[in-house]
């Protein structure tokens, strides 16, 4: 240091030594602010986490507030509650109860008119047989009183068959045979199988026999029609003759 020369290059180290140091200090401070506002950032978003845990705690407490209300007040609802369902469960039965028995009582009314119904429709079917049958003996009793009378003629043909032969039908010719011949096959059904002089409602007239299984009315019924049948004849003999004695009177004159 006594060497005059050697101030300038201390001076120099000096220099360079503040230089440093300022430069040093300067990253100290800068660091310094840095770790401040670090600081200061996480102590805002601390309290910023702080403050939103508070609202979500208030908020949960304020639910948990309002539930418990609701449950307290449902609670003290409760019982009145149950009271009314079971009022309801006993209604629900007794109309249960009752329409068990209504059903009961129809399906009983059913059965009764069922059996009525049944008992009127037997008595019914008995009463038209005992009818029929009645019919039938009384037609076959008037018919044999009076086969004489009616000059009726019953022959036996074999093969479940009959011919039947009418006179004193037709007035002008008394002893002209009106027959006819009925057949009744192994199911009972009827059918004419020979009719001289051919009846016009013939079919309508067996049709008629099958529906009510009477043969003796239906014997009556054929000399009826065979009487007929001559009316109609002398009617329209007469007609023709009137009208041949009209031409007759139209020529002579």
């Amino acid at each position: 240091m006594n060497d005059p020369s050697e101030i300038p290059k201390f001076e120099s180290q000096e220099n360079e030594y503040e230089s440093r140091f300022a430069r040093i200090q300067s990253i100290v401070q800068q660091h310094s602010t840095l770790v401040h506002e670090k600081k200061a950032a996480v102590q805002r978003d601390v309290e910023a986490s702080i403050r939103q845990s508070t609202d979500n705690q208030r908020a949960l407490r304020e639910e948990i507030i309002k539930y418990e209300n609701y449950v307290q007040q449902h609670q003290q609802k409760l019982p009145d509650t149950q009271e009314r369902t079971k009022q309801l469960a006993e209604e629900l039965e007794g109309y249960r109860s009752q329409y068990e028995a209504k059903l009961t009582k129809l399906k009983n009314i059913q059965q009764a008119r069922d059996r009525l119904k049944a008992t009127i429709e037997r008595r019914k079917a008995d009463k038209e047989a005992q009818t029929s049958k009645a019919r039938k003996q009384l037609d076959k009793a008037e018919l044999l009183a009076n086969r004489e009378a009616l000059q009726l003629k019953i022959t036996g043909l074999g093969d479940f068959k009959n011919k039947f032969e009418f006179k004193c039908i037709n007035e002008n010719h008394p002893d002209q045979i009106f027959s006819f011949v009925l057949r009744v096959s192994a199911d009972g059904t009827y059918s004419v199988s020979e009719c001289n002089p051919l009846i016009d409602n013939l079919d309508e007239m067996v049709n008629k026999l099958r529906q009510e299984n009477d043969p003796y009315l239906f014997i009556k019924r054929m000399r009826n029609a065979f009487c007929e049948y001559v009316v109609n004849s002398n009617s329209n003999s007469n007609n023709s003759n009137n009208s041949n004695n009209s031409s007759k009177g139209d020529g002579s004159g």
